[in-house]
């Protein structure tokens, strides 16, 4: 996978299918989905405990980079991470994709999905950092 070096962060944790960056801080979180990954349920479940158990006392924003050339979720991963995701106290989230196609395909599902996190789509790592840091009080 060609992702950017994330001098700035530190990797805190590693899946099989996720890797898991944070700032000196500790306020931001970044989530990197990695290559052929097929996301189950159960993956899903364990992601999101890791995720909400570090921010309980870490992080306020997050960044989800889904860039991976072979991403996909199951239905039912989907459905718990849209019933589970509005506990994480997030303040910020941005969401990484690949291309300019799914970046308008991600847009419109957040548009009628109406995420409870404001939410922005990239296609680029830095820029999405960027825009969280430049959204910090």
């Amino acid at each position: 996978m060609n992702h950017p070096t994330l001098t700035d962060y530190k990797l805190i944790e590693q899946l099989d299918y996720m890797d898991f960056y944070s700032n000196p801080s500790s306020d931001t979180l970044i989530v990197r989905f990695k290559e052929s990954t097929v996301v189950s349920a159960d993956m899903a479940k364990e992601s999101l405990d890791l995720i909400l158990n570090y921010k309980k006392d870490h992080t306020t924003y997050g960044i989800t980079d889904l860039s991976a050339k072979f991403l996909d979720f199951t239905t039912e991963a989907k459905n718990y991470y849209r019933k589970h995701m509005d506990k994480d106290g997030v303040a910020l989230n941005a969401v990484v994709v690949k291309d300019i196609a799914l970046k308008v395909i991600a847009n419109t599902y957040a548009r009628f999905d109406r995420p409870k996190i404001p939410t922005r789509v990239f296609t680029s790592l830095s820029d999405a950092i960027r825009w969280i840091e430049d959204a910090k009080p």
